[in-house]
């Protein structure tokens, strides 16, 4: 069983490139539930950046997620895009189905950091025909990423400090162009709904946010099923 140092140390090594021979190794990476655990570890450390000091964890996170990600201690900027180009390269290699890694890709794309931001487009545009959009365990987890854990719905009862808190805003707006295209998307209520009510209503929308929420609620209302 594969460690959270293993994890980290996987992610240092190989930031710039990976030599072919050494990604045969990494094609098919311990057992499935280690491939997926190593999968999920990855989507939080792309997801984290040094929060505000007024707020407990990095938007898209919860506080048991950052803390997994930095054990408690600060991670300076460089630390953070040595380990993020890694595991990019390192996920780029392993032999899964594109729908456990594009939520991945799909936050590399919207960091903070550029050079993480180039890498993760450039592997989107490898799996943007693969990729099956009316998978619902993946529009599960997009809307997770979007929403965080919503007060007052289905997710009560989840630990304060277990709660997703909702994608930044670059995220959101890269969420919203998947949505608008994923039928699944249109019929996965509540969270259809909490989605649509963010964009509009939610605090700190934007113009651009609104428009894609609108967009999104015709979309809805000409895909869901009756």
């Amino acid at each position: 069983m594969m460690t959270i140092h293993d994890y980290i140390v996987i992610g240092e090594c190989h930031s710039n490139k990976i030599d072919e021979s050494i990604g045969q190794r990494y094609k098919v990476i311990g057992s499935v539930k280690d491939r997926e655990a190593f999968i999920e570890f990855s989507l939080y450390t792309v997801l984290y950046h040094p929060p505000p000091p007024s707020t407990a964890c990095p938007s898209g996170l919860s506080v048991c997620q950052s803390e997994r990600v930095t054990g408690k201690l600060p991670l300076t900027s460089e630390v953070l895009l040595t380990r993020k180009l890694g595991i990019l390269n390192v996920i780029n290699t392993m032999d899964v189905a594109p729908e456990l890694v594009y939520s991945l890709y799909i936050a590399a794309s919207s960091d903070s950091q550029e050079a993480v931001v180039k890498r993760g487009e450039v592997l989107l545009k490898k799996m943007t025909a693969s990729v099956n959009l009316e998978d619902c365990d993946l529009i599960k987890r997009l809307f997770l990423l979007f929403n965080g854990h919503v007060s007052g719905t289905n997710d009560i009862g989840i630990a304060a400090e277990s709660r997703v808190t909702p994608g930044s805003y670059t995220l959101k707006l890269r969420l919203m162009s998947i949505f608008c295209r994923s039928i699944k998307a249109a019929n996965s209520f509540p969270s259809t709904l909490q989605c649509i009510f963010s964009c509009i209503y939610g605090t700190g929308t934007t113009t651009r946010l609104k428009q894609l929420g609108m967009e999104f609620a015709v979309w809805v209302f000409k895909h869901v099923r009756i």
